[in-house]
């Protein structure tokens, strides 16, 4: 019975990789006939805080529970805490970033993507941490909707902001996109 689900699990989320990387390289392929190769630059560098602020502040509570004998509710409540504070937290560490980055680049514009990238820290801290319930209980297809869904939107939000505004933006609407979306279908599956 556990073989079964632990191969049945790994399925799924194998399923999930493929399926998101798909995804991605499909985006990639449009959006890169769309923008220009400075507009990809502009977003790495963007994009390189909010992975370096993520990275270093990365707290892994869902694993915590995931360990735990018998999670009780206290356990998700104090889950839930956490990531929100962290993702508080991370937003203004990028919002805090914004000025200054901008200035040593002496490129504007990184200001306002940065702002706007402060939703990426925000969603993620809202997701539900009853999932880690599921992955306890090596129920791992809601994990493929949650990385899937997730990357589908973040493929019709970077494509269709390409091809309305050939800028930037589309690279930074996909970012967005996937950690909202993943956020609401964590509470579809974990209220």
């Amino acid at each position: 019975m556990l073989a079964s689900k632990v191969a049945s699990g790994a399925l799924w989320m194998l399923a999930a990789r493929l399926t998101a990387k798909m995804l991605d390289l499909v985006a990639m392929l449009i959006v890169a006939r769309l923008l220009v190769p400075a507009d990809f630059g502009l977003f790495a560098l963007a994009a390189g805080v909010v992975l370096v602020l993520n990275a270093a502040t990365d707290l892994s509570v869902g694993n915590a529970i995931i360990q735990m004998r018998d999670p009780q509710k206290r356990a998700y409540d104090t889950a839930f805490t956490l990531n929100v504070i962290r993702g508080i937290t991370l937003a203004v560490g990028i919002a805090a970033a914004a000025y200054p980055f901008a200035a040593v680049y002496g490129d504007p514009r990184l200001r306002g993507i940065l702002f706007a990238l402060t939703a990426i820290p925000l969603a993620r801290g809202l997701i539900s941490p009853r999932m880690a319930h599921l992955q306890r209980e090596l129920r791992f297809r809601p994990m493929f909707y949650l990385e899937a869904g997730g990357k589908l939107a973040a493929f019709l939000a970077s494509v269709t902001v390409a091809l309305a505004t050939h800028s930037y933006w589309a690279l930074v609407a996909g970012m967005i996109a996937a950690p909202a979306i993943s956020t609401v279908i964590s509470y579809r599956f974990a209220p």
